[in-house]
Parts: C-alpha cells; sequence; structure tokens
C-alpha cells in the first residue's frame, strides 16, 4: 500500500521545492523507518532507512491518529536551531496506522527574506525576525547513533558527573538506561551498542536492565 506513497513523495518534493522535505516512513516494520525522502537526508545523513523521530513517535503513541487524519503545520526545530512548520498525513490501513507522510518546510529562507527587507527599510538589525515565542520546546527532525551518544553523554554528566561510568553501581545503569528507555532512545538501531560503550559494560548487560525494567513496569501496572 505504502510503494503509491513512495511515488507521491519524488512528485511533492519537486512540487514543493528544496526548502521543503518529505518523508515516507513505514509503520509496520520493527522497528519503524523512513521508506522514501525527498529533498536531501535525515539529520546525521541518514537516508532511507532511518529511524522514526522523536516528534513523529510521539504523535503515533499519542493515539489523536484515530479521531483525525492529519496533523498539520505546527512548529518545531533541527538540531541547529533551524525553525520548521511541520505537518504529518496518517496512513491508515482500516484501523491500523500503517504508516506517517512527513512534510517539513524550513524557515531559512524566508528568514532571511524578513531580514533583508527590514534591512531596505532601514529598521535596526534587532528587529530581524526570530523564532516565535511560546512556541512548542525544540524538537529534533530526525535522530541517529550519534543523537544517542550525546544523550547518553548528557544524562551521565547531569547525574555523576564526578563518576567513571566503569565506576557507577547496578542501580545507577539502570536509572541511566530507564531515563534513556522513557526517550524512546532504544527504537533507534543501533541503540543498545552506544550505551553499552558509554556506560562501560556490556550489550548483554544493557539488555538484561532493559528485560528488568520492562518487568518492573509490568508488575506496577494496575
Amino acid at each position: 500500500m505504502l510503494e503509491n506513497y513512495k511515488k507521491l513523495v519524488a512528485f511533492l518534493g519537486l512540487v514543493m521545492g528544496p526548502a521543503c522535505k518529505i518523508v515516507l516512513f513505514d509503520l509496520t516494520k520493527a522497528p519503524p523507518e523512513a521508506v522514501a525522502i525527498a529533498n536531501g537526508t535525515m539529520e546525521g545523513g541518514q537516508g532511507v532507512g532511518a529511524p522514526l523521530t522523536s516528534i513523529a513517535r510521539e504523535i503515533v503513541e499519542s493515539g489523536e491518529w484515530k479521531t483525525c487524519d492529519y496533523k498539520s503545520a505546527f512548529l518545531g526545530q533541527t538540531r541547529n536551531g533551524e525553525l520548521l512548520k511541520s505537518s504529518y498525513f496518517f496512513i491508515k490501513d482500516g484501523g491500523r496506522l500503517i504508516g506517517l507522510l512527513s512534510i517539513n518546510s524550513g524557515a531559512a529562507p524566508y528568514q532571511k527574506l524578513c531580514k533583508e527587507l527590514l534591512r531596505l527599510g532601514g529598521f535596526s538589525e534587532f528587529l530581524a525576525v526570530h523564532a516565535v515565542k511560546n512556541s512548542p520546546a525544540p524538537t529534533h527532525f530526525s535522530e541517529s547513533v550519534s543523537d544517542v551518544s550525546e544523550l547518553t553523554a548528557s544524562i551521565l554528566e547531569e547525574r555523576f558527573a564526578s563518576i567513571n561510568p566503569v565506576r557507577l553501581k547496578q542501580e545507577e545503569k539502570i536509572a541511566v538506561i530507564k531515563a534513556l528507555r522513557e526517550k524512546g532512545v532504544f527504537l533507534i538501531k543501533g541503540a543498545v551498542p552506544e550505551v553499552a560503550r558509554a556506560l562501560a559494560c556490556s550489550e548483554a548487560t544493557v539488555y538484561r536492565y532493559l528485560s528488568k525494567l520492562s518487568h518492573e513496569s509490568r508488575t506496577e501496572s494496575p
């Protein structure tokens, strides 16, 4: 069913121009991944096969696709701070969500044009257009293995800044893995080896801790 949408991705990429990135995610794969991309790659240089983005995963998990056919024109940001206008079309098969068609328009060309107009009008540079206040919290357009390393390092620095990962106790490593799991890190291909490397433990240990956390979650559920 998604084969026709792959053709649509290429078509929309041509029609909407290079400032607009179109991505098709196949949610029937485990884990979900990009199966078609127009106008560039995901952040980190990943192309087809890139994992589901964090914001897309949040939309899927929210279940809002059950009551509507699309989510349009909300703001986000790339990792380098570029403002994005994003929209998602929900591809369904009966009552099942099987795909997401993501359309992301970068604001950089328009911001540049606005600054030029302000300059021509004699306005001071401080009046140049900036991201709208009170917009949603910045969200990266994509995630990759490099993001896993950065996020793991950030959590370690925040919680155990003065402790070498080799010296962390089991419960401390589990706490880090729990924080990473809550952020959906382990849905990213190649995440486990990166986390294992950062925590100075084996991949088997990471899987064991994940299993322990899953068991605890099931036990705590009413």
